[in-house]
C-alpha cells in the first residue's frame, strides 16, 4: 500500500500545481493584448486626425468604448458557469452592445449614401440584424451562425441593390475612379476621417475610402468612394499612369488595350454623349 501510494503523490503534486501553473502566467493572452493595442492605437490616430470635428471624434470615442465593453463580457460570458444568472446578464450586455454598434454604423453609413432608397435598405438591414440577432442569441439556441447569415444575406441584398442599374462612364477628366456607393466595392477600406480633394473650380470633394470593382465583366482595383456621385468614373488617365493601359475613343466605342495590344476594356458612346463601360478587366499585373 506505501508503495502505491509513493506511486499516487507526484500525481497528486502535478494535479495540485496545474492550476498555480496556470495563474503564473501561462497562456498568456498575448492576441488578446495585441488586438487591444491595435484598436487602441487605430482609435486614437483616428481621434487625432478628426480634431475640429466633434462628430467624427465622438463617433471614434463611442466605438472603441462599445467594442471594449463588447470584448470583455464576450470573455466574462465564456468563464461564467452554464445556466447562471450572470451568464444571462452577460448575454443580455453583449446583445445590446452588438445592436448599439449596429444602430452606430448605420447610422454613419446611411448619412454618405447618395441615393434616399440606399439609406432605407441601410436602416432595414440594420433593425433585420438586431432582430434576427435577438432571435438567434435568445430564441433559438441549438442553431448557431444565424446571425453570420442574416448578415452576409442582408449584405448581399445591398450589393445587389447598388448594381441595379449602375454606368461606369470613361472620363479622360476625372484624375481617379470613383463611385458613390460603397456597396459596390469589394476589400473596402474606410478613411477616417475621409480625404478632401480640391476641385478645378475651387468646391471640395470627400473621398469616403477605397476598394476593389470586382463582379462580371468588370474588376477595377484602387476605386475611390467618393460622396454624391450618382455614376462610377473610370479615369482614363489612372488606366495610363497606374496600370499602364491604353483608352482609345473614337466613332462611338472606346476600346482600353494592354501595351501589346490586348484588348482588356471596352465602352459605348451612348446617346448623352458619354463612354458608358462594358467590361474592363484590369490584368493582375497591372493591378498596382
Amino acid at each position: 500500500m506505501a508503495a502505491q501510494e509513493g506511486e499516487r503523490e507526484p500525481l497528486l503534486h502535478a494535479q495540485a500545481g496545474a492550476p498555480a501553473k496556470d495563474r503564473t502566467g501561462v497562456g498568456f493572452p498575448w492576441l488578446t493584448v495585441v488586438g487591444f493595442a491595435f484598436l487602441t492605437f487605430n482609435s486614437a490616430m483616428a481621434i487625432y486626425r478628426s480634431r475640429g470635428d466633434r462628430g467624427a471624434v465622438a463617433f471614434v470615442a463611442f466605438s472603441y468604448v462599445d467594442l471594449v465593453s463588447l470584448f470583455l463580457c464576450l470573455r466574462w460570458h465564456e468563464r461564467a458557469p452554464p445556466a447562471s444568472v450572470t451568464r444571462r446578464m452577460l448575454k443580455v450586455a453583449v446583445w445590446v452592445l452588438v445592436m448599439v454598434l449596429a444602430v452606430g454604423f448605420s447610422y454613419k453609413v446611411a448619412a454618405v449614401m447618395p441615393v434616399p432608397v440606399m439609406k432605407v435598405l441601410v436602416w432595414w438591414m440594420a433593425a433585420a440584424t438586431v432582430l434576427g440577432g435577438s432571435y438567434a442569441f435568445f430564441l433559438h439556441r441549438k442553431r448557431k451562425g444565424t446571425m453570420l447569415a442574416t448578415l452576409r444575406s442582408h449584405s448581399q441584398a445591398l450589393r445587389d441593390a447598388a448594381w441595379s442599374g449602375v454606368r461606369f462612364i470613361v472620363d479622360s477628366g476625372a484624375t481617379r475612379h470613383a463611385v458613390g456607393n460603397m456597396w459596390l466595392l469589394e476589400s473596402y477600406k474606410p478613411f477616417i476621417p475621409p480625404f478632401v480633394a480640391k476641385l478645378a473650380d475651387g468646391s471640395s470633394l470627400r473621398i469616403l475610402g477605397i476598394g476593389h470593382i470586382k463582379r462580371g465583366n468588370f474588376s477595377i482595383p484602387n476605386v475611390s468612394h467618393v460622396e454624391g456621385l450618382l455614376d462610377g468614373l473610370i479615369s482614363t488617365a489612372q488606366l495610363d499612369r497606374h496600370h499602364h493601359l491604353i483608352s482609345c475613343l473614337g466613332n462611338g466605342v472606346c476600346r482600353i488595350m494592354e501595351a501589346d495590344g490586348t484588348e482588356v476594356g471596352g465602352a459605348i458612346l451612348e446617346d448623352d454623349d458619354t463612354y458608358v463601360l462594358r467590361f474592363l478587366e484590369v490584368p493582375g499585373s497591372a493591378q498596382v
